[in-house]
């Protein structure tokens, strides 16, 4: 019997670019805390609701219920289709899509899309 194999891979960051966008939204969102770029982009270390809640929230994490959160995706989504996907992804997508079924993960406040 043939398996099928399936790769996940993440949107942000994998298929767009969306650094910069996360950022800008982070520092609409979190007014008061002033972060540079660098610092941001450390947060993406670990776990980055983690370090939300932690350094904006005073609390050990975000969950996607927070205000924040549907704060930060009013922001964000309307404003991600206006990034471009990274040079060459689509043609790596369409070669792995001969051989493997592809699945994308990405932090979002509506449900399950199949």
């Amino acid at each position: 019997m043939d398996h099928k194999t399936f790769i996940l891979f993440d949107f942000d960051g994998v298929i767009v670019d969306s650094f910069n966008l996360c950022a800008q939204t982070a520092r609409v969102v979190f007014p008061h805390a002033v972060i540079s770029y660098e610092t941001y982009r450390r947060y993406f270390d670990g776990n980055i609701y983690e370090e939300v809640g932690r350094l904006f929230l005073n609390k050990p994490t975000v969950s996607l219920d927070d205000q924040s959160q549907k704060d930060y995706f009013a922001y964000y989504a309307p404003r991600i289709g206006g990034i471009a996907p990274v040079p060459g992804i689509e043609s790596v997508l369409a070669a792995l899509s001969r051989d493997h079924g592809l699945i994308m993960i990405s932090s979002c406040l509506k449900p399950i899309m199949h």
